[in-house]
Order: structure tokens, then sequence, then C-alpha cells
């Protein structure tokens, strides 16, 4: 089953029960929207199973992204609303292993998370294990998950608030890696 609802001008985005496979890009792209709900979602074999950019407010919850360059990207530039208010809950993001050329962006492989330039996004309960890299030379690798200052990479933000709860990160070659930027960010009980 797919569902997907759209409330308005990009507004209330609703994706349920989404299957999406062997894309060259992304699976999911979110961007300039706000009151996201993405459910159930089922990507692989993608440059990044799930893209948000520009978006604020939503949930992305229980989704499985597996065998994808990145799992998830949630990104910030200086193009709309600062990335955030987010819900990250209860999603599997293992085993994303592909290599994708920077063609458009920077090289990936081996990543989990990313989170760049967000704020207040609240991560909990997710399973990020297994992400690594299929060959070297990606500029973003071996990452379960990066927090890190958007500025000299898309132009946005540093990331503020955002809290890192309660996850499994485990058996990526970096489980996380966060370049200290912004304010306010929390890691608590993840193991």
């Amino acid at each position: 089953m797919v569902r997907i609802r759209s409330h308005g001008t990009g507004t209330g985005t609703e994706l349920d029960h989404v299957v999406v496979r062997d894309n060259a890009s992304a699976g999911v792209r979110i961007s300039a929207t706000s009151g996201l709900n993405v459910r159930h979602v089922l990507a692989s074999g993608n440059r990044e199973g799930l893209l948000v950019l520009d978006s604020r407010g939503g949930q992305l919850v229980d989704n499985t992204l597996t065998g994808n360059c990145a799992g998830l990207i949630a990104l910030d530039t200086p193009d709309g609303a600062v990335t955030g208010s987010l819900l990250i809950a209860g999603n599997e993001l293992s085993h994303n292993n592909r290599y994708c050329a920077g063609d458009d962006g920077p090289a990936e492989s081996g990543i989990g998370v990313v989170l760049l330039g967000t704020s207040y996004v609240l991560l909990v309960a997710n399973h990020i294990t297994a992400n690594v890299p299929s060959r070297t030379g990606a500029d973003f690798s071996g990452v379960g998950l990066t927090i890190r200052d958007a500025a000299g990479i898309t132009g946005g933000a540093a990331p503020v608030d955002n809290w890192i709860i309660g996850n499994r990160i485990t058996a990526n070659p970096v489980n996380i890696d966060y370049d200290g930027s912004g304010h306010g960010n929390r890691f608590i009980a993840n193991r």
C-alpha cells in the first residue's frame, strides 16, 4: 500500500508503506516541507534511502533504510527553513554499504545517519549498525552517525539542540562522529 498526501502549499506531507529501490539518487527526497510524516518506508539500493532538505517539523518513524550508500541524510542549506524539529525514531539503518560517486555532491559509502546543520532533532531508539564502506575514496564513509556544521559543506547552519537518545549504534567503522560545532547537542544512553 502506498499513501502520499499533501495539505496546502508544502505542508502536511505523508508517506506510509512506500517501497523505493535502485534509484541513482535518493529513494525518498523531501525538501522545503513542514509537517512531514514518513512511516514504514523500505528504501534499498538508492544513493540515500531518505534525504531531507530545508524542512521543518514532523516524524520519520519505523522505516527500514538498508543497502543504500547512505541511510538517512537530513541537511540544511541557506535556501529555506533550518532543517529540524524532527522526531527520528524506531528506524532500522543497516548495511548501507554501496558506493556512490560524488557527481553532484560528496562521494558516499557506508553511512547510517547524517545530521548536517540540523536543529531540534530527536534521534531516539534507532538501530544503526554495520554501515561499512564498500570501497575507499568516499568523502562521507564508514560512520553510523555524523553530526556536523553545514556552513563549509552546504552553506547552512551549525547543529543546535539535537538530542541523540537510546540508539543502538554498533559495528560501524566509526559509530559516532561529531565535530563539536553548534551548541546544546546531547548524547544520552546510546550503546
